[in-house]
């Protein structure tokens, strides 16, 4: 009985290092790979890094980081569209990181383009990403909502927690949670916009008035531009330029930043 019961603890011990062991294994790939990777791109083998960059991304997902490799090797390699491109999902996951925004800049010198103009309240929702934003309102209101549950459902029974709770500085709580809540919810709608947005990749590509290859153009834009999607139709989605010129653009011609799978 006793031996059965110490193989039993041993093959508990086996099984529970056997996830550490994997997680441990798995660390040291994406170091290899890494270092791999970093060493053909110090080396001008910018083929064989971006090749490595993105099988990482396939296999562990996008990190600021790594989307920045990237765009540093495609701006190596002079493919400046995309290397905004990736700079662009770099920030989207870290808003205002310096090293990301001056990599932008650049880019976007190197492509003659101007500096976009950038609205008021982008300075306020740039702290924190979509998700982190829609984290927030889901704190500031659990926490306004545990104040208040209580006062509502124990006020008459439970004087003494009901008084507490009334408080002056007990009341604020719930009113300011309510207040950073809302400015929550709207930074999270405009960051969720922004998600919308892509960049073009192709050189002079053109805009035009019906999603038909035929069609009349409307506009060129330049490799790099930012545009806001619409609509799909066939090969063609509705766009809208950042001087709010609207039109139809060929799907090959621009990238998502926030990529669709």
């Amino acid at each position: 009985m006793f031996r059965s019961f110490i193989i039993l603890l041993s093959l508990l011990g086996v099984l529970s290092s056997a996830p550490a062991l994997n997680a441990s294994a798995r660390t040291d790939e994406l170091k290899n790979s890494l270092e791999t990777a970093n060493r053909f791109y110090s080396e001008n083998q910018y083929d064989r890094a971006l090749a490595i960059y993105n099988r990482i991304i396939n296999d562990r997902g996008p990190s600021p980081d790594l989307l920045k490799n990237i765009g540093n090797t495609y701006f190596r390699m002079g493919d400046y569209a995309r290397a905004l491109l990736h700079y662009e999902r770099a920030l989207l996951l870290r808003p205002n990181h310096p090293d990301i925004i001056n990599n932008i800049r650049v880019t976007r010198e190197m492509l003659g383009l101007e500096a976009p103009a950038t609205p008021p309240t982008k300075v306020f929702t740039s702290f924190l990403n979509a998700s982190e934003w829609a984290w927030l309102t889901w704190f500031c209101f659990t926490i306004a909502s545990l104040i208040w549950f209580p006062v509502r459902v124990y006020g008459r029974t439970r004087p003494a927690l009901s008084n507490l709770l009334r408080t002056p500085a007990m009341r604020a709580i719930p009113v300011l949670c309510l207040i950073l809540g809302t400015a929550a919810i709207g930074a999270s709608y405009m960051e969720t916009l922004s998600l919308r947005h892509a960049i073009v990749i192709r050189k002079d590509a053109s805009v035009k008035v019906s999603p038909f290859p035929n069609a009349q153009d409307r506009a060129q834009i330049r490799a790099g531009e930012r545009i806001r999607m619409g609509n799909a139709h066939g090969s063609y989605h509705s766009i809208r330029l950042s001087d709010g010129t609207t039109g139809w653009i060929a799907t090959s011609d621009f990238e998502p930043i926030m990529p669709s799978s």
